[in-house]
């Protein structure tokens, strides 16, 4: 019920010596990032999650309006948010907006208003997972708790995660209890101590060849881990 970077699956494989080349791997929680398809919907948890990216986004020198064209691209509707983007914004490009999920956090890219050195300044913080899949607070990097802790400065949130780092968080309301000392308690909202998304890369290198795998992995209850999508470069 509780993942957290002292377990096993965080070790990174090193380089491992085989015949001609070298092999290495590391696995990642994929739910250490703000999830970029929590945003859609019509609630107040979708509303919650709006305001942690464009505070993200805000953070690394972003148009916080962004969130808005994101939206519509993953949205069902047609009717463009106040600051988004839908079918009228593709239409000289002979496009649409999406009106699905992203599969992929790098289709950033097909959205309005996102360029490539947009992408590199949230790519390390965001995932492209399904809607409901929560923030691991026991795994989130700093940039990502000042996110969803704004009335926190930088060194508060740098002590968290040394209590984090000693202690990791058994449950939620531990979490808000610690992250409220000098503060108001946060809203848990769409937060966890667990989880069952995780990015899985492997670097292969034999003579001059390199080759990287990368996969989404989901944990599932009583079976083998499920390969969500999986690119090789």
């Amino acid at each position: 019920p509780v993942d957290h970077p002292g377990e096993p699956w965080a070790l990174p494989l090193p380089p491992t010596p085989v015949e001609g080349g070298s092999v290495e791997g590391r696995i990642e929680d994929a739910q250490a990032r703000l999830n970029l398809n929590a945003i859609a919907g019509d609630d107040a948890a979708s509303a919650l999650a709006r305001e942690r990216l464009a505070n993200l986004f805000s953070r690394r020198g972003l148009d916080a309006g962004l969130v808005d064209a994101l939206g519509d691209w993953i949205d069902a509707d047609t009717a463009p948010r106040p600051r988004g983007a839908e079918d009228d914004a593709y239409s000289r490009e002979h496009e649409v907006a999406a009106n699905a999920p992203l599969v992929l956090a790098s289709e950033l890219g097909a959205v309005r208003g996102f360029t490539g050195a947009t992408i590199g300044q949230v790519a390390p913080y965001v995932a492209a997972l399904p809607a409901d899949a929560a923030l691991n607070v026991n795994t989130a990097p700093a940039e990502v708790l000042a996110a969803v802790l704004p009335s926190l400065d930088a060194e508060a949130i740098a002590a968290l995660i040394e209590t984090r780092r000693e202690r990791p968080f058994p449950t939620v309301a531990d979490f808000r209890s610690r992250a409220a000392r000098g503060t108001a308690a946060p809203d848990t909202t769409g937060l966890a101590v667990g989880s069952r998304h995780f990015l899985v890369t492997v670097r292969a290198k034999q003579g001059h060849a390199v080759v990287v795998a990368r996969a989404l992995v989901a944990r599932t209850d009583g079976s083998a881990p499920a390969v969500v999508w999986q690119v090789m470069d």
